[in-house]
């Protein structure tokens, strides 16, 4: 079977007041409901969060280079055409860049929606899959 690798980028509106470390404590407050048994672990470095459950982990890096508002203009461009948000879209000027471990029987695909999708709650962030190239 192939290697399987999650990959997704979270475009962050300019008036978006996430940090990693707010995201640390959604990410924490959803997977660990359970505190006798938490079913994730997370640690921070600097500009990055790693979730891990079970052996497997998924990354989270925060990018506030200056080249990010470029980049954001042209992913509003090719993947955001039919978006309602292209104008804001357009305007993010840091992003998180989500990676995974390797997935090879796709053990852990739920724990990376259920993470991608916490993001994508939180008001002025906008995700792109990478393997599909579509806003979610």
């Amino acid at each position: 079977m192939s290697q399987i690798f999650y990959n997704a980028l979270a475009l962050i509106a300019p008036d978006c007041d996430i940090t990693l470390p707010n995201a640390e404590v959604k990410f924490v407050q959803f997977f660990n409901r359970d505190p006798i048994k938490p079913s994730m672990s997370v640690s921070q470095g600097e500009n990055r969060l790693k979730l891990t459950f079970g052996g497997w982990s998924l990354y989270i890096y925060l990018d506030t280079e200056p080249s990010v508002l470029q980049e954001s203009q042209e992913m509003a461009n090719h993947f955001g055409q039919n978006h309602p948000d292209k104008a804001i879209i357009a305007t993010c000027n840091s992003l998180l860049e989500i990676s995974s471990d390797a997935d090879e029987n796709m053990n852990h695909f739920n724990d990376y929606v259920l993470s991608i999708e916490q993001l994508s709650k939180i008001p002025g962030i906008f995700l792109l899959d990478m393997a599909s190239l579509e806003f979610v």
